[in-house]
């Protein structure tokens, strides 16, 4: 019983770094669950290991994450939330978890485009706001990373994205892009001018991710404010979610 224990300690823990409402967790074993999902990861040893194999990659990924950590956080937040809505057994807790545990090992790892880039992926977080009345000189309002990517066919893609940055600046950009050499090229439209026509906006996908990439800061010329930019930009995979940004488009 100490192992499963120990195992709950670190599923908790990782509900601990990700989640405030689980601000006691560090004093939590299995003989004090409080959920069908808890008591199902005490009582399933292969879900018990996953969960403590899951703990320690979710560490190992933040690690390792550089500018990716608190992307890698809000993830697997959105993560968690989606497997406690939508599971109920061991064995749906099991598939999720498989699935994660590969998201997180291969994080980075650039990938061909697939159907997996499909659909809308999108970053919740906060951004600060100057305002010289308040003690702080600024507040924080919530804002939205958008990405939006459908088929057209199989080698292109109608994409839109809307990103919100400090000070409230934004990035706000969509179209055509081409597939070359397994990443998405933007294609300006033709009656583009200079500037739009310079935009080499590439868009990757990664296994756990999709990175935008603006290396000549062409792209941000047209589509973004003064202070926001696109490169760099990185959405997580919101695996089979059904709720976020949604523009209408």
């Amino acid at each position: 019983m100490s192992r499963i224990i120990k195992t709950k300690n670190l599923f908790l823990a990782l509900f601990f770094i990700v989640s405030p409402c689980f601000s006691e967790a560090a004093s939590f074993d299995c003989h004090k669950t409080q959920t069908k999902n808890e008591k199902l990861i005490c009582i399933t040893p292969e879900l018990s290991q996953l969960d403590e194999n899951l703990a320690k990659q979710y560490f190992s990924s933040l690690q390792k994450s550089d500018d990716d950590g608190e992307v890698i956080k809000k993830s697997q937040r959105a993560w968690l939330k989606q497997i406690n809505k939508e599971c109920s057994t061991s064995d749906c807790l099991i598939k999720n978890y498989r699935i994660r545990l590969d998201t997180l090992k291969n994080w980075k790892k650039n990938i061909p485009a697939d159907t997996t880039m499909f659909g809308k992926h999108y970053l919740l977080h906060s951004v600060p706001i100057i305002n010289n009345s308040t003690k702080d000189g600024y507040y924080l309002i919530d804002a939205e990373n958008c990405i939006s990517i459908e088929e057209k066919d199989k080698s292109t893609i109608s994409f839109s994205i809307l990103t919100f940055t400090a000070n409230g600046h934004i990035c706000d950009i969509g179209g055509t892009a081409k597939l070359v050499d397994n990443e998405y090229q933007y294609i300006p439209p033709s009656d583009a001018d200079d500037i739009e026509k310079a935009c080499s906006l590439r868009i990757v996908n990664r296994a756990g991710s999709i990175l935008i990439l603006d290396p000549e800061m062409k792209c941000r010329e047209f589509s973004c404010g003064m202070r926001a930019g696109l490169d760099g930009t990185v959405f997580p995979k919101n695996l089979a979610m059904t709720t976020g940004c949604d523009r209408g488009y």
